[in-house]
């Protein structure tokens, strides 16, 4: 299970690259950022599966944080089109 904590950094994030500092996040607004950067968050591999329903991202920044490589891989084939820069190792 996804941590609260992780949780909220995935969504500052994407309220900082909208804008949007407060109120209700919509589709339509997922659809609008192409970039995330979640690195040096404390985001994990259970973060990773709400990721891959963001099909409109172009990168993906995920350098250390706690995901582990295979996850990143199985994230990649769900997001062909983004780029995942990562430093996992395993």
């Amino acid at each position: 299970m996804a941590s609260n904590n992780s949780k909220a950094a995935i969504e500052a994030e994407i309220r900082e690259e909208l804008k949007k500092p407060a109120g209700e996040l919509t589709k339509a607004d997922s659809e609008k950022f192409l970039k995330l950067n979640l690195s040096s968050t404390k985001i994990t591999d259970a973060n990773l599966k709400e990721l891959a329903k963001l099909n409109q991202l172009q990168c993906l920044y995920l350098d250390y944080t706690k995901v582990t490589k295979g996850d990143v891989v199985q994230l990649q084939m769900t997001l062909p089109k983004c780029n995942i820069l990562h430093n996992a190792t395993q």
